[in-house]
């Protein structure tokens, strides 16, 4: 396991500028093991530190090969690789388990270096320290990471299968339900109608609740690839108003929007925005009793600010700090008045922030809630 030796031809020769007892004091004193070894790796020197770290005693190694402490855990590629570099002049340095006298395995951060003396390679010097807890830290960390992406992909097939298992039942259900509405419907009282509209709401929310689940998944997991394009933020907003106009007809809500006059263009991927706006819309009103709901667009230097504004039931001090965490609900447990998971304004805050904007809130309990989305515009 050699190479050609270095030879410089160039460096100029050091001058010593220290005394040599006190270089040897300073060695001897040092909190770091020092070795000093032969071309051949066999072991002139060694400090105290030395000895402590290894428990060996000085007269035990002295002569010996470097190789009585190997752990015979590394393959021969990892010291061939050692040796090519100390013996072409370069300093190595990595880690190494090794074997201390009473045969524990250590990790050492190891160091070696080369001793050139009249332009020649002559000896290694190696500075060493024990590096087994910050190694067995790094280790475990290592496997809790891969532990973890075990879990993501686990729960992404999953989800993936659980919303393949209840969308198809569920879209022959629907399907099912809306025929027999149009064959058997219109000979029907009016109380026996709203049956079909029961379970149309309740089918609805089942496939929203699948949408909410994969897409929290995907933002998180990192799998949300946006599809970027251009998009009219004043047009798409007044078409995403008009969707909710009858839920605000029904609760007698006001539901108004305050478009600008001229458009305004952003970049951003046109899915991921809707998604966002309908869910603060569908918030605003799910959470007003009664007053009005308001969306409204506002032309700021080199952004748009989008506002939801309602005057309904409001989010509490507490509450507001963690509002963008996911499956967070104020209204908690099975009394709970409103439907949903809470992982709606979490995906919701992802979504944006993953197209470059910003989402920020202002609520106070019992007086309602401001919403403000912040995107740049096309310069």
């Amino acid at each position: 396991m050699r190479t050609e030796r270095y030879t410089d031809q160039h460096a100029p020769r050091p001058v010593a500028t220290v005394p040599a007892s006190t270089l040897r004091h300073a060695v001897e004193q040092s909190s770091g093991a020092i070795v000093i070894t032969d071309l051949d790796g066999n072991i002139e020197y060694a400090n105290p530190a030395f000895s402590r770290l290894t428990g060996y005693a000085l007269e035990e190694v002295v002569g010996q090969h470097t190789r009585m402490f190997a752990s015979g855990t590394h393959p021969r590629a990892f010291y061939k690789d050692l040796w090519d570099t100390i013996l072409s002049g370069r300093e190595w340095n990595g880690e190494v388990l090794n074997r201390k006298k009473d045969g524990t395995l250590y990790w050492e951060a190891l160091s070696i270096s080369p001793v050139i003396e009249n332009r020649q390679l002559v000896h290694f010097v190696a500075t060493k320290e024990d590096s087994t807890e910050r190694r067995l830290l790094v280790d475990a960390l290592e496997a809790a990471k891969r532990e973890q992406e075990k879990i993501s992909a686990m729960k992404d097939a999953f989800l993936a299968t659980i919303s393949h298992e209840i969308r198809t039942p569920l879209n022959v259900i629907l399907g099912f339900s809306s025929l027999l509405e149009q064959v058997y419907g219109q000979g029907m009282a009016a109380d026996d109608r709203s049956y079909f509209e029961g379970m149309r709401q309740a089918g609805d929310r089942l496939l929203r609740t699948m949408d909410l689940l994969v897409n929290i998944s995907a933002i998180i997991s990192g799998n949300y690839a946006p599809c970027i394009e251009e998009y009219d933020v004043v047009t798409g907003l007044e078409s995403l108003v008009d969707q909710f106009s009858q839920a605000a007809h029904e609760k007698r809500l006001a539901l108004e929007y305050q478009p600008l006059r001229h458009a305004i263009h952003v970049r951003l991927d046109r899915y991921a925005f809707e998604q966002s706006m309908q869910h603060l819309i569908d918030n605003a009103i799910k959470f007003t009793r009664d007053g009005r709901v308001s969306v409204s667009v506002h032309d700021g230097p080199g952004a748009v600010c989008i506002e939801v504004v309602d005057t309904g039931e409001g989010m509490s001090e507490d509450f507001l700090s963690h509002a963008f965490v996911p499956f967070s609900q104020e209204d908690s447990g099975i009394t709970r008045r409103h439907e949903g998971l809470g992982v709606g304004l979490s995906l919701t805050k992802r979504y944006i922030e993953a197209n470059k904007g910003t989402l920020s809130v202002e609520s106070e309990k019992g007086r309602g809630t401001r919403f403000r989305v912040h995107f740049p515009v096309i310069s």
